[in-house]
Formats: structure tokens, C-alpha cells, sequence
């Protein structure tokens, strides 16, 4: 039919070609300014989020950086302090044995003076044994008198006839006298060495110079020759 559609047998009505055409060619339906608006507002919050993720991965990693930065210089600082404690455990090891040591060396050296024998002062030997209980040495005056053996002084003090006098007893009962001194260099209850000052020799007493009494007493007060007594020790008078 002229102008029109016919169907026939059920078939879909066929469009002309003039007409389909131009319902084909009309133009879509324009987007409204506010579905423009929400298409950017979602696109710019995509980008906002984006930009916040992106500094916050900056700022994580820098973090982690920091972190394991300071885990290696807390490391390190431990491995320094464990290093000094052991150089100063090493320190303190070699100072005990050399403080050990030295505690044995300087017994060892006490020992051999506390062994050793010294004449009491110098002088030549003006009075020998027998013509009095002693021997007479006679430096001058002021000449420093010394312990001939160790031993510990038992009197310090003026003496009938001696003048200024020391005693100091010595092991196995033996005791030394120096006497006529014209000054004292210890006390009463003073362990000496030899060689320890005793005082100095004078003129006090009953003596007719400068000069140093001296006299050895074997256990039980019984007088012997101290020049032999020096001599069995290996000092010469």
C-alpha cells in the first residue's frame, strides 16, 4: 500500500527506507549540566585521592627509612658499648695480674731486706769489743744512724751512760742497741728494715765525741762482739 506499512503472515512491518533514515540521524539526547558536574566532581576526587595515597606511600616509606635508619645506628651503638665493656673487663683482668704481681714482687723484695744485714752508720772503728761492752764507730756529727737488721724498736729514749738511746729486738731474741744519738728518727712499737733510720750521732751521755755506741746482745741479754756478728753476715767493719 501506497505511502504505508502492510504486514502479512505475522512479518514485522518493514520501515521504508526514506523514513528510517532519518529516524536513524536524530541526535542523542544531550547530558544535563549536573550529570557534567558529577562526571567531574567524581574525576577530581579520584585524582585527590590518588595524590593522598601517593603521600602517603612517601611519607610511609620515609618513615620506614627513618626506622630502620635508627634500628642501625642502635646496633651499632650496642656493638660499641658491648667492645668497651670487654676492652675494660681486658683492662681491669691485666691490671689484677700485674697489682698481683707487683704484691709478690714487693713481697719478695720485703723479705730480702727484712733478711739482709747493713753496718749502722760509717766511720771508721774507733773502740773495739772487750774494752767495753760494744764497738765505738766515729763519723761526724749529725751522720745519719740505721737499723742493722730488721726488727722492732723496743725503746726510744735517754740512758744512764748512753745518752740518747735506741733498742730494737730482733727475731730468735737477739736485740741492738745504738746509743750517744743526738736525735731520733722513730717510736717505741715501730717495726724497722734494715737500712730503716734510727736517728743521728752525737755526743750525749758519757762519750768524749761524736760517735755511734753500738752493741749486740744474744737471747738473754749475753753481749757479743758486733763486729763478729757483722761479719758472720757478710758486713765488714
Amino acid at each position: 500500500m501506497a505511502g504505508g506499512t502492510l504486514a502479512v503472515g505475522g512479518l514485522q512491518p518493514v520501515v521504508p527506507l526514506h523514513l528510517r533514515t532519518v529516524a536513524d540521524a536524530r541526535p542523542a539526547p544531550a547530558r544535563s549540566a549536573a550529570a557534567e558536574g558529577a562526571a567531574d566532581g567524581n574525576a577530581d576526587d579520584e585524582d585527590r585521592l590518588l595524590r593522598q595515597l601517593g603521600r602517603q606511600s612517601v611519607i610511609n616509606a620515609r618513615r620506614t627509612s627513618e626506622k630502620a635508619a635508627r634500628d642501625r645506628r642502635a646496633a651499632a651503638d650496642r656493638r660499641a658499648a658491648a667492645a668497651r665493656r670487654a676492652a675494660a673487663s681486658r683492662v681491669a683482668a691485666a691490671s689484677r695480674v700485674l697489682a698481683a704481681r707487683a704484691s709478690r714482687d714487693h713481697a719478695r723484695a720485703a723479705l730480702a731486706v727484712a733478711d739482709s744485714y747493713l753496718r749502722p752508720t760509717s766511720g771508721p772503728l774507733t773502740q773495739p769489743y772487750g774494752s767495753h761492752p760494744g764497738i765505738d764507730l766515729a763519723p761526724p756529727f749529725g751522720t745519719p744512724v740505721v737499723a742493722a737488721h730488721a726488727g722492732v724498736v723496743t725503746f726510744v729514749g735517754e740512758q744512764d751512760g748512753y745518752g740518747n738511746h735506741v733498742e730494737v729486738a730482733l727475731p730468735g731474741g737477739y736485740l741492738i742497741t745504738y746509743s750517744h744519738l743526738s736525735a731520733f728518727s722513730v717510736a717505741v712499737g715501730q717495726a724497722v728494715l734494715a737500712g730503716a733510720p734510727l736517728g743521728a750521732v752525737g755526743s750525749t751521755g758519757l762519750s768524749t765525741g761524736p760517735h755511734l755506741h753500738f752493741e749486740v746482745m744474744l737471747p738473754g741479754r749475753v753481749r757479743t762482739d758486733p763486729a763478729t756478728w757483722l761479719m758472720a753476715h757478710g758486713i765488714s767493719v
